[in-house]
C-alpha cells in the first residue's frame, strides 16, 4: 500500500486547489504533474514544491479505494472539506488516471446564474418536454439543478430526477424530491421515468436521454400530465429534434414527430465561452409556439432556427443571435465567439 501520509498530503492538495474557488477540474497521472483547469476554461499544470505534485500510481489507487468505496470507473466523492466532486477512473499507457470535477458547494440560484430572465416560461408549470442540450462542460447540469432547487423552494410539487451519477443533491423546501442514481436505483433511464408515473410525480429530470425506449418515456411522461426536463446530445434547439426524430426506424418517426410536437414545451442550447471576467453563458432558446410546433409535426426541424430569429419578443433567440450581442456588448472577444459558432454561421 501506498504511504498513507502521501495520499493525505495529496487529499490537502486537492482540496486547497478546490478551495480557491478558481479550479473547475483536476486531472491526476501517475508520476505526473497535477494539471487543472481554471474558471475561465484555461488548462494549466502546477508547478511547485511538496508532496504530491507527482503522485504515485500506487498513490492514486489508494485515493481511489478511499474515494469511491466500491471499484467502478464514475462515481460522487465527497472530501473531508465536504467538496463534492465527480471522479472519473481510467488508464494512460497503463498508468492510473483520475479526473476530478468540482460542484458547487451550494446550488446557485436562477438569478445567480442569469437564467431568470431566458427561463421565465419555465416558471410556469405545465405538461410537456423542455429539452436542454449543451457540449460537455457547458453547465446543463448546473442549469438543471438551479431550475429544480427554485421549483423545490417555490411550488409544493413532487420531483423525482433520474441521473447518472447525481451531481447536486437538492435540499427541502416546499416541494419534496425523489433523486434517483442510475446503477444504484434504476437500471436504466426509460425505466426509471416509466416507474416513477406510479409515484405521484409533477416534474421528472431525465439526466440524458440517449435511446429510443427514454424518449418514448419521457413522451408517455408529458403526455400524461407532467412536466419533464430532459438532456440530450445536440448541438442546438433544431439538433435537439433531428436526433430525437432520428433514434426511430422511419417508419415510426411520423408518429412520433406528432407526438414531440404535441408536447415540446421549450428547449435550450448551451454553451460556456471564455472572457476576462470569468466563463459567460450563451445560449438559444426556444418554446413551443405554434410554427415551431408545426415544423417538428411536419418532421423539419431546420426550418426552426428562422422561426426563433423572429420571436425575440417571445424570449426566443437562436446562438448566433445571442453570441453577436455578447460580442456587441463586449461580454467576448470576436475569436472567442467564432468557437462557439455553428458551421456556416459567421458574425
Amino acid at each position: 500500500m501506498a504511504d498513507a501520509k502521501r495520499m493525505n498530503q495529496l487529499v490537502e492538495r486537492i482540496e486547497s486547489i478546490l478551495g480557491s474557488g478558481e479550479v473547475t477540474d483536476i486531472h491526476l497521472t501517475a508520476d505526473e504533474r497535477i494539471w487543472v483547469r481554471s474558471t475561465r476554461g484555461e488548462m494549466a499544470r502546477l508547478a511547485g514544491p511538496g508532496q504530491g505534485c507527482r503522485p504515485s500510481g500506487e498513490t492514486l489507487d489508494e485515493l481511489h479505494g478511499a474515494l469511491s468505496g466500491v471499484d467502478r470507473p464514475d462515481y460522487i466523492a465527497v472530501f473531508p472539506s465536504g467538496k463534492r466532486v465527480r471522479v472519473r477512473r481510467t488508464f494512460s499507457l497503463g498508468k492510473p488516471q483520475l479526473f476530478l470535477r468540482a460542484f458547487f458547494n451550494e446550488i446557485p440560484s436562477v438569478k445567480d446564474l442569469g437564467i431568470d430572465g431566458f427561463f421565465r416560461e419555465a416558471f410556469t408549470i405545465r405538461p410537456g418536454i423542455i429539452w436542454i442540450c449543451g457540449p460537455v462542460g457547458s453547465g446543463k447540469t448546473t442549469l438543471l439543478a438551479s431550475l429544480l432547487s427554485w421549483y423545490v423552494q417555490n411550488e409544493p410539487r413532487h420531483i423525482v430526477t433520474i441521473e447518472d451519477p447525481v451531481e447536486y443533491v437538492l435540499g427541502e423546501g416546499m416541494g419534496t424530491v425523489s433523486q434517483r442514481q442510475l446503477g444504484d436505483d434504476v437500471e436504466s433511464f426509460a425505466l426509471g421515468v416509466r416507474n416513477s408515473l406510479r409515484e405521484d410525480p409533477d416534474i421528472i429530470m431525465i439526466g440524458e436521454v440517449r435511446d429510443p425506449d427514454t424518449v418514448s418515456a419521457a413522451l408517455s411522461a408529458a403526455e400524461t400530465g407532467h412536466l419533464v426536463l430532459a438532456t440530450i446530445h445536440a448541438p442546438n434547439v433544431a439538433g435537439i429534434m433531428e436526433r430525437a426524430i432520428g433514434m426511430f426506424p422511419p417508419g415510426d418517426r411520423q408518429d412520433k414527430c406528432i407526438r414531440l410536437s404535441q408536447t415540446f414545451f421549450g428547449a435550450v442550447a448551451l454553451r460556456l465561452a471564455n472572457s476576462k471576467k470569468g466563463r459567460v453563458w450563451l445560449h438559444e432558446v426556444a418554446w413551443g409556439d405554434p410554427a415551431i410546433r408545426n415544423h417538428i409535426r411536419e418532421g423539419k426541424p431546420h426550418q426552426i432556427p428562422s422561426s426563433i430569429e423572429m420571436r425575440k419578443d417571445a424570449g426566443m433567440h437562436t446562438l448566433l443571435q445571442n453570441i453577436k450581442e455578447a460580442v456587441k456588448k463586449g461580454r467576448i472577444t470576436e475569436e472567442e465567439a467564432k468557437r462557439h459558432m455553428l458551421l456556416g454561421d459567421s458574425l
